[in-house]
């Protein structure tokens, strides 16, 4: 018996090129149905931006440099914004391109001022050059820019940090220096008058375990100049540290011929401080105290019952202590008549 064992692989390979050629058939079919979908896309997108479109557009503003000895009366705004209605590809373009800012120039009224400003007519001159004709204005933010230049003067003032650095727990910030601890800002007189000082800007965002050392922005108020931008900010950070004393209770407030016992008469304070004051700290420079006005005005307020206690109170401390607790926090006490 003989097998025909070369007619079998034949037939095989047959129906495997057939499978083949049905794939590639398919294959050619979804390439052909998107690249006409595709086309349909762009046309659609063609079809759309022939069409009209509302978008923000905002054109920048600058003027002419200022005379050292004038300063702006008021506030020149940054941008021009406007709503404006065009073409998409009109549209496409303003993005693409950007738009050339309006400059101000320096011009002088009748009566002799001088102002940097534009008129509602050349402001609007100026913003047809900027844009297609096809285009529709809908809506803009100022109608025409006059700002009378004023004479300008100078202030020294010092400089403070604007916020306290964010320290890590167990850890602050002992010491901070600046530099420059002063800047000379300029302006109009009214505008200086009520500034007393520059803040500056954030340090750190990080809680801070060591001592750093960085530029920081100065914050100008509105109508304030100045030629400086930045301080150098040095931050000394500790490590804290406790320390604690028991202190006899001084009396305050006492009525003459009376002598106030504290019961007990001694409290403990637990003062936390920088490492590095731990040595500096006696107790001599720690003073508790009760004061009897307290009892007082209690019974002026209408009390019916005496208070029996009175709140312990530090009444002297070294101002580097960071925080500090008592206990206990009142004291009972006893109100004696002096016999003469």
């Amino acid at each position: 018996m003989k097998l025909n064992l070369g007619s079998s692989d034949s037939s095989h390979k047959v129906k495997k090129s057939a499978r083949g050629s049905k794939r590639i058939l398919r294959s050619s079919r979804l390439l052909t149905f998107i690249f006409f979908l595709g086309v349909a896309f762009g046309f659609w997108i063609l079809q759309r931006l022939q069409g009209d479109f509302t978008r923000p557009i905002s054109i920048p503003i600058a003027y002419d440099s200022i005379a050292l000895n004038n300063a702006l009366g008021g506030d020149v705004p940054e941008s021009l914004e406007l709503q404006v209605q065009d073409k998409g590809f009109e549209h496409i373009r303003y993005s693409l391109d950007g738009m050339e800012p309006i400059v101000l120039k320096t011009s002088r009224e009748a009566t002799g001022r001088e102002y940097i400003g534009i008129s509602k007519q050349e402001l609007k001159a100026q913003i047809e050059q900027r844009l297609s004709p096809s285009a529709q204005v809908l809506q803009q933010s100022v109608g025409d820019i006059h700002v009378v230049l004023q004479k300008r003067v100078s202030k020294r003032v010092p400089i403070v940090l604007g916020s306290d650095p964010s320290t890590a727990a167990g850890f602050t910030a002992s010491a901070v220096e600046l530099h420059p601890t002063d800047v000379v800002i300029f302006g109009t007189k009214e505008s200086l008058d009520t500034i007393q000082q520059i803040s500056t800007g954030a340090i750190s965002q990080r809680e801070l375990r060591e001592s750093i050392s960085s530029n920081v922005d100065l914050i100008m108020p509105a109508g304030a100049y100045c030629q400086t931008r930045q301080a150098r900010v040095h931050v000394t950070i500790e490590e804290l540290t406790e320390q604690s004393f028991t202190l006899p209770v001084q009396t305050r407030g006492v009525p003459v011929g009376y002598v106030l016992h504290p019961l007990p008469s001694s409290v403990t304070v637990l003062l936390t401080l920088p490492r590095s004051r731990y040595a500096d700290l006696v107790e001599a420079d720690v003073e508790l105290s009760i004061n009897y006005a307290e009892a007082t005005a209690s019974r002026e307020s209408g009390d019916t019952v005496a208070p029996r206690q009175l709140t312990v109170q530090l009444t002297k401390r070294p101002d580097w202590i960071k925080r500090y607790s008592l206990k206990p926090e009142a004291v009972q006490f006893v109100l004696e008549k002096v016999t003469p």
